[in-house]
């Protein structure tokens, strides 16, 4: 499925470099970005290929709703890391991000998405894929090196990408390290 984008694009960034990246393939594509900055980590590099950057606390969802609807944004996307510090350290919830914690049965990081989704959903703006304007980033599927893994080596990925997969669910990480069918590390948050 294809989708067409519009000729302004919103991108609310997190802390990184990817949400400059997608800045700068979407710029270099002919397209305008509007930034909603939660972090100070890239605002200076945002600016640099942004037509506007907006800083704006993670809390502070009627700001950002006001934003998208006075620069009649349709189309929206989400990169970088948004610390749970950050939120916990100086906590700025507006009335509308307090009523959409109420409305959350967990807090963890997929429902608390999916709700900002929905919310966004109702006002017209439609959240696109994050790797739409980075794909150049991403690493294609298979081997990369000279040597193909074991079946052995195959079935410590298969259970590590199942197991990767577990833990983003549950909220508590998304890298695991797995050697002979038995976890040596995991990404804690």
């Amino acid at each position: 499925m294809s989708i067409l984008l519009e000729q302004k694009q919103a991108l609310i960034a997190g802390d990184g470099q990817l949400p400059v990246k997608m800045a700068e393939n979407a710029t270099k594509n002919g397209l305008e970005v509007i930034c909603i900055s939660l972090s100070n980590d890239n605002v200076k590099d945002l600016k640099k290929v942004c037509s506007k950057v907006y800083s704006v606390g993670a809390g502070e969802l009627l700001k950002i709703k006001k934003i998208l609807q006075n620069e009649q944004i349709k189309q929206l996307t989400f990169l970088g890391k948004v610390h749970k510090g950050l939120i916990l350290r100086r906590p700025k919830f507006d009335s509308m991000a307090l009523e959409l914690i109420k409305k959350v049965k967990r807090l963890n990081d997929d429902q608390v998405m999916l709700t900002v989704v929905e919310e966004l959903n109702k006002i017209g703006v439609t959240v696109l894929d994050q790797t739409i304007f980075i794909k150049n980033l991403m690493i294609p599927a298979g081997v990369l090196g000279k040597l193909k893994p074991t079946e052995d080596q195959i079935a410590d990925v298969q259970y590590g990408y199942w197991l990767a997969k577990e833990m983003g669910k549950i909220d508590v990480g998304q890298s695991v390290v797995i050697k002979d069918k038995m976890v040596m590390a995991v990404e804690g948050n």
